[in-house]
């Protein structure tokens, strides 16, 4: 379900000192925002009118539009986003035939979604607890922190990475991947950086 809300904040206009009048409306802003979640408080709002918590005066609205989109539509307008993305380049228009757009807000989410998916395959065994072992693995975008009590484990994080860079087609630098036991990387591959092999070998 798609939301409607809206604001009417002050803008930075000044009101002249003369006999005449200026329309109301020429010291107020409005603008609105469609959000697939209902807002209940203050504090939802500032999550979505982000400008307009900098003015003294702001008021909200909920227009109380709703509207119902299926699946199908969503699913469209996804495929339409990913296979029909236009650039302008040097007065020429091109159609991206290669990954998402780049600024939309639904291309984080669209990328999301697809790093959860190789993650779900490739790190899966990641959900199963051990006694006395602590996992966490964190992603922002498209960067990856992964802490752990279990060096074995580390390192087998880093090969499932690897493997599935080599399945998908795409490069990890292997310059920004860094760990705080000694271990290398080289073409796509774990090398050792010391005599310590029984810790490779277990991986």
């Amino acid at each position: 379900m798609i939301c409607k809300y809206g604001a009417l904040y002050r803008n930075k206009n000044q009101i002249p000192k003369s006999n005449k009048s200026p329309h109301l409306a020429s010291f107020f802003n409005y603008k609105e925002r469609a959000v697939a979640i209902k807002l209940k408080d203050l504090s939802d709002y500032r999550d979505y009118f982000k400008e307009t918590f900098d003015r003294r005066v702001a008021m909200f609205f909920d227009l109380v539009h709703r509207k119902l989109i299926s699946k199908k539509e969503i699913l469209t307008h996804l495929k339409y986003i990913c296979e029909r993305h236009v650039v302008l380049y040097e007065n020429k228009y091109y159609v991206q035939k290669r990954g998402i757009p780049q600024g939309l807000n639904i291309s984080a989410i669209i990328s999301s979604f697809y790093y959860a998916t190789l993650e779900e395959k490739y790190l899966g065994f990641l959900r199963k607890e051990t006694p006395g072992e602590a996992n966490l693995l964190m992603r922002l975008t498209d960067d990856y922190l992964f802490v752990t009590t279990d060096m074995n484990k580390a390192i087998l994080v880093i090969k499932r990475l690897l493997q599935c860079a080599k399945d998908n087609n795409f490069e990890i630098n292997e310059e920004k991947v860094k760990t705080n036991f000694p271990v290398g990387l080289m073409n796509g591959k774990i090398l050792k950086m010391n005599s310590d092999q029984e810790v490779l070998s277990k991986a």
